[in-house]
Parts: C-alpha cells; sequence; structure tokens
C-alpha cells in the first residue's frame, strides 16, 4: 500500500514538474517578446527624432545657400553690413551641416547596435553611455542654427531692401516676433529633449518585472521538490 502511495506521489510530482517547466517557458518567452517590442518602440522613436531633425537642418541650410546666391547687393549698401551678411550666412549653413551629419551618424550608430540588445532597459543604458552627450550637443547646435537662420534672414532683407528703411523693419520685427515664440517653445517642448529623459516605467515594464521575479520562484520551489523528492526515495 506504502509503495503504491509513494508511485502515486511520484506521478503527481513528474506531472507538477511538467506544469512547471511549461510555465516558466512561457513566461520567459513573455517577457523576451515584451522586452524586444518596447526596445524596438524607442528605437522608432530616436530615428525619428534623428531624421526629423536632419531633414530639417538640410532644408534651412539648402534655402539659405539659395538665398545667399539669388540676393542681389546694391553698391549703396555698407560693407560692413555685406560682410555680417556673409558671415551669418556661412556660420548657419556649416551649423546646419554638422547637425545633418550629426543625426545621420547617431542614426546609423543607433541602428546597427540596436541589433545587440534584447530590452528596451539594456538599449537605453547603451544610449545614456554612448550616445545622450552627441545627441545633447546636436539639438544644441540645432537651436544655435534657428536662431541664426532668423539672424540671417533680417540681415537679407537689411542688405535688399536697403534703400526701404519701412521694409527690412518689418522683416527684422518678424523675425524677433519668430524668435520670441521659439524660445516659448523650447522651454515647453524641447526641455523634454534636451534632458534625455526617455525612460519612464510602464505597465509593460512592470508585467516584465513580474514574470522575472516569478520565474525565479518558480525556478528556486522546483529545486527545493527535487531535495525533497530525493530525500523521500
Amino acid at each position: 500500500m506504502d509503495l503504491a502511495q509513494l508511485g502515486l506521489g511520484l506521478n503527481e510530482y513528474n506531472r507538477q514538474q511538467e506544469w512547471r517547466k511549461e510555465d516558466i517557458a512561457w513566461r520567459e518567452n513573455e517577457a523576451l517578446v515584451i522586452g524586444v517590442e518596447q526596445k524596438e518602440r524607442m528605437v522608432d522613436l530616436k530615428c525619428r527624432a534623428l531624421k526629423s531633425i536632419a531633414n530639417l537642418s538640410a532644408l534651412v541650410a539648402g534655402f539659405t545657400i539659395v538665398m545667399f546666391i539669388e540676393l542681389s547687393v546694391d553698391p549703396i549698401v555698407p560693407h560692413w553690413l555685406v560682410t555680417l551678411y556673409a558671415f551669418t550666412t556661412a556660420l548657419e549653413v556649416a551649423i546646419m551641416a554638422m547637425v545633418m551629419v550629426q543625426a545621420t551618424l547617431l542614426l546609423t550608430c543607433i541602428t546597427l547596435i540596436s541589433m545587440q540588445h534584447n530590452d528596451k532597459k539594456g538599449f537605453f543604458q547603451f544610449w545614456k553611455n554612448q550616445c545622450e552627450r552627441q545627441w545633447k550637443f546636436t539639438l544644441f547646435l540645432f537651436a544655435c542654427g534657428s536662431f541664426l537662420f532668423l539672424l540671417t534672414l533680417s540681415f537679407s532683407a537689411c542688405v535688399k531692401f536697403y534703400s526701404i528703411p519701412q521694409a527690412y523693419i518689418v522683416v527684422i520685427g518678424i523675425c524677433a516676433a519668430s524668435a520670441i515664440l521659439w524660445v516659448y517653445n523650447w522651454f515647453v517642448w524641447g526641455v523634454y529633449l534636451y534632458q534625455g529623459k526617455e525612460y519612464y516605467p510602464l505597465s509593460v515594464d512592470e508585467l516584465t518585472d513580474a514574470n522575472i521575479k516569478a520565474m525565479k520562484v518558480l525556478k528556486k520551489n522546483t529545486t527545493n521538490a527535487k531535495v525533497d523528492a530525493t530525500s523521500m526515495v
């Protein structure tokens, strides 16, 4: 009778072990899938931000170059004003070109490195340690280039409409209002981009952590159950 009960108990123990193995495998797969999905979402957001800045900087630089080439200078315009306009134009184009190059290199880098990480936290650590400083520098250059674009537009109006003060005063006023609006938008939205607060715990992250803890508990219980079964035999 004792042998029969022992056999039934071992059979029940084996079935429980199989169920636990299946449960652990399912939880591990679920945690892996969630981690990969969150990582891919984060990479996609980074890529979109970098592409947007690269495209905008290239567009502004191209527009400035066209304006620089097409602008005709009247002989009565002072040389210092023309020199100042040429300086701001060259500096603005150079900064925007640097932004475009930096954003393109960062985009290529995170696209390649993202293949080495299977979860959101791993990629976030890579971004924070390797890319965040370059991202802040690129964003700072883009902000400076935007102000220089407005300044260049003001100087171009002074050069083109030098004999008509009312015309370039209107352009300067519009550029000044645009600069104020840009500062307002920077303090409202740009701070979030510049500070680099990209990681916020979500419900899926809590679910992943809970699954990992549950797997550890199950594995520990399985090990203890094996030890108890060995002691009984």
